[in-house]
């Protein structure tokens, strides 16, 4: 199941999908113009991440 099919997945089974921070080794714009399609993702990183992707991470979750 890809990232996506996921979210998709979630989208039908809650009443309110969690906010979703996406990490992926897939190179390339066309995910991270995707990621426009679904309000839910807060975040989008590419591996591998760094440190200071982590504390990014963190500080967008936790606004959430």
């Amino acid at each position: 199941m890809s990232a996506w099919e996921l979210l998709n997945r979630l989208e039908s089974d809650l009443a309110s999908c969690p906010p979703t921070v996406l990490i992926t080794s897939s190179l390339g714009a066309s995910n991270s113009e995707k990621t426009k399609d679904y309000p839910q993702i807060v975040g989008f990183f590419e591996k591998p991440i760094t440190f200071e992707n982590i504390r990014q991470i963190f500080h967008l979750v936790g606004k959430h």
